[in-house]
């Protein structure tokens, strides 16, 4: 008897970041947060302050969001406090 995987429901995200970033940054982003599991599809858009993605989980959207707040790169709305010393490069 074959057995079927159901697959997980895909959801996006649009996250609007505080900090701007440029292709050095993006590329370390994009390094960062493609290594988390459950994050599929990731594309930055450093002139938009933007990233998009897909996720399965709640965890998996909260995981990133946690990662990119601890590399100087928090949501929209969030606390900014000086990232100076934290983020990847000083752009």
């Amino acid at each position: 008897m074959e057995q079927y995987r159901v697959a997980a429901p895909v959801s996006m995200a649009r996250i609007e970041i505080e900090r701007s970033f440029c292709e050095t940054c993006s590329k370390v982003i994009r390094q960062e947060l493609e290594s988390l599991d459950g994050i599929k599809n990731l594309r930055l858009y450093p002139r938009d302050l933007m990233i998009t993605f897909n996720f399965y989980k709640a965890q998996d959207l909260s995981t990133l969001l946690n990662k990119l707040s601890f590399l100087g790169y928090p949501e929209r709305g969030e606390a900014l406090y000086d990232y100076n010393d934290i983020g990847i490069c000083k752009c």
